[in-house]
């Protein structure tokens, strides 16, 4: 009767920590699924044909992507659009915590707030076409982006607008007006299209190479501004990404 009893108390102990053990089955399981979930996006880059916009009559600006799942399109924003205080893009009725991807065609603004997507998590961003001289703001810790681009828009300068998109993998900053690379914070190879740029600077493209694992896109079509102060170019004139690797190469 003792060895019964016995063998009854070990079987209810055994059950017991059968229990922890499910658990920790569940919560891997979930951990796993969410990370499956966001894993699609991270390799890909959203980019809608202008054909895809509303139309200016429309009285919406932004319209649910007809192409791509999960996708935002919107066109023709304005200043008021994407100001500092701009609810437009905060209120518009779609589920934000299932969209992975926003492009903004068209944006006319002299400063683009950053802040005008806090309610945003997007890991593909494309802000394409437009007007835009400033990017101010930083996007917030945590941040989803792998992809930016902001190709096409005549921007002069960045905040430290990266500061915090440790996952950045790809940066399309081609077609603008910029002397200087934006600060990034990431410790993976980056591929980076920053050609068509006539006011880059050498010196910062080279800073920028001392920072960072890069992979320049359209190399044969990057060129800096050399400066005359410096010995390894004698005069101020455009020099071809080749030629700075090659300075690179040899001078560090």
């Amino acid at each position: 009767m003792q060895r019964c009893s016995r063998f009854v108390i070990y079987s209810q102990l055994h059950k017991h920590q059968e229990v922890p053990k499910m658990l920790l089955l569940f919560l891997l399981v979930l951990i796993l699924s969410t990370y499956a979930y966001e894993t699609p996006c991270s390799n890909t880059c959203y980019h809608e044909a202008e054909e895809e916009c509303p139309k200016f009559n429309e009285r919406e600006k932004c319209k649910l992507s007809q192409t791509t799942k999960n996708a935002v399109l919107c066109c023709h924003l304005t200043s008021d659009d994407v100001g500092a205080n701009s609810t437009l893009l905060q209120n518009l009725p779609f589920n934000k915590s299932s969209i992975q991807k926003l492009h903004f065609r068209n944006v006319t603004a002299k400063e683009f707030y950053i802040k005008s997507l806090n309610t945003w998590r997007p890991c593909s961003l494309a802000i394409t076409d437009g007007y835009i001289e400033n990017v101010t703001g930083i996007f917030p810790r945590g941040t989803k982006l792998s992809c930016l681009n902001f190709s096409s828009n005549s921007i002069l300068h960045f905040d430290k607008t990266l500061k915090y998109s440790i996952r950045l993998e790809r940066l399309d900053l081609s077609h603008n007006n910029l002397s200087d690379i934006p600060y990034m914070k990431s410790s993976i190879n980056i591929t980076l299209d920053i050609s068509n740029n006539k006011a880059l600077q050498c010196t910062n493209l080279i800073k920028t190479m001392k920072q960072y694992q890069i992979t320049f896109v359209n190399a044969n079509k990057t060129t800096c501004l050399s400066s005359n102060t410096f010995s390894w170019f004698n005069t101020t004139e455009y020099v071809s990404l080749t030629k700075v690797e090659q300075f690179y190469e040899v001078n560090f």
